[in-house]
Parts: structure tokens; C-alpha cells; sequence
């Protein structure tokens, strides 16, 4: 900061040195690196749909998502898109030589944006002069932001095969029999096309479905499955892997 103090006293007349800074956009972006690629297209592809609270729109790609936020004017105020680096790259027609294919390979890139009216609102949250350098820290942004979102959309819970959820349902004694063929009936809905399309079925139902939703997270249970054929049987929750297992800033 004090560099750029240094630089713009320089360039600007009357410029007064420690003046807060002001952000139009910060960017974030963060590297993971998994070989468990069916699992994490599958979690990619079938988590579309966020709590109605959230107001998050989404784009489906090839290579990931894309989640989003608009104003009333259509301006976007934050974005959040994950995917991996190697479809992302073949999807813009790259010709990869056999280092930078083996670097990307299994690479999957996390990365969020998050503009100046969203910008404006946290910084009144927190008391400060609309987005200063020394309050906008890459913790804070990771913490307050990035760990919130993806916990919401994807859960905090581990992601297990088919039978093992079916086994923890089974097993609870606050449920009713219906309830669980419910609960079971749902997730496999989910599983056989995608989150939003499961809830899309439950016109005019959506509280029921969104009960349900969160019934299945407060056993524990993640809503998508892992791929019955896959060797592992319990792969954990996206913000643990991506902020507590080695993925590189």
C-alpha cells in the first residue's frame, strides 16, 4: 500500500498520502488439483440450484458452472464459476503441447468476482470507506465470501455413494417410513438429472422440497451421489478439499 501511496503522490497533485483506496472490482481465483474427475464433473454438473435467499442465477458449461448475481439494471454484482482447466482450455480450441496438458490436466480453477455495488454493501457492513485495501484481505474474501458461497450451493457435508446415504436415512429415528422413501425419492430425482430439475417438478411444492433439502443436509448428507462405480466411497465436502487439502493459491 505504501508503495502505491508512493506512486500515485507522484503522478497525482494534492494526492494525500494513506487516502482509502477504492475497488470497482476484486477478483479472486484459486487452483485445485484432483484426479477424481467423474466425481467432480458429476458434482459440477448435477448442483445448479442455490436457496431462493441466495438470488444466485447460473450458467452450465461444458468445462463447469458459473454462478451469478444481478441488480434490477442487469449489472452483475458477484460471480463464481468452477471448472476444470483442461475441457475449459479444449472448449476454446487451445492446441496444448504435452506440458501444458499434463500441467492442466488435473487442474480444476475456482474463481469469483465480485463487483462495486457488492463491493459498496460490504463495505457499509463493515464500517468502512467503501472497499479499502487493508479491510479487503484475501482471508476476508475466502471467509466472508467464497467458503460462504460454496458451502450454500454445495453443501458442507461429504459426498457418499448411494447405498451408504440410504444406510444413514434408514437408520434415523425421527423419521417416519413415508419420510424417508420421501427423502430417498428426492435425491435420487436429483441424481438422475440435476438439482434444479428435481425441484422444478415440485411446482407449486417448493416448500416441501426445500424442507426436504435441508432435512437431507441435517442428516449429514450430501445430495449428490458418488458414481456407483467409482473405487472411493466417501469424498469430501468442495470447501474442504479446495481450502483444507493442498489446492495452490
Amino acid at each position: 500500500t505504501s508503495l502505491l501511496d508512493g506512486c500515485l503522490e507522484f503522478l497525482i497533485p494534492n494526492y494525500k498520502r494513506g487516502s482509502p483506496w477504492h475497488y470497482e472490482k476484486i477478483e479472486y481465483s484459486k487452483d485445485l488439483y484432483t484426479d477424481a474427475h467423474t466425481i467432480m464433473q458429476n458434482i459440477l454438473n448435477k448442483t445448479n440450484y442455490v436457496d431462493g435467499r441466495k438470488k444466485l442465477n447460473f450458467k452450465s458449461y461444458k468445462s463447469g458452472i458459473e454462478f451469478y448475481s444481478l441488480e434490477s439494471n442487469g449489472r452483475t454484482t458477484f460471480r463464481l464459476h468452477i471448472y476444470r482447466k483442461l475441457l475449459e482450455q479444449q472448449d476454446k480450441n487451445y492446441t496444448l503441447s504435452s506440458s501444458e496438458y499434463l500441467l492442466v490436466e488435473n487442474m480444476y480453477h475456482v474463481e469469483a468476482q465480485i463487483f462495486s455495488s457488492r463491493i459498496s454493501t460490504l463495505s457499509s457492513q463493515m464500517g468502512v470507506s467503501n472497499g479499502s485495501i487493508e479491510d479487503f484481505s484475501l482471508p476476508f474474501i475466502e471467509d466472508t465470501i467464497i467458503k460462504n458461497h460454496l458451502s450454500s450451493i454445495y453443501g458442507e457435508q461429504p459426498y457418499r455413494k448411494r447405498q451408504d446415504v440410504i444406510a444413514i436415512i434408514n437408520a434415523s429415528n425421527n423419521l417416519t417410513a413415508y419420510k424417508k422413501k420421501q427423502l430417498i425419492h428426492i435425491l435420487d430425482q436429483i441424481n438422475q438429472s440435476s438439482l434444479l430439475s428435481a425441484r422444478n417438478k415440485y411446482k407449486g411444492k417448493e416448500r416441501l422440497f426445500d424442507s426436504c433439502i435441508r432435512t437431507i443436509r441435517n442428516l449429514g448428507i450430501n445430495l449428490i451421489y458418488i458414481p456407483y462405480d467409482s473405487t472411493v466411497s466417501l469424498f469430501p465436502a468442495l470447501t474442504e478439499l479446495i481450502f483444507n487439502l493442498g489446492g495452490l493459491s
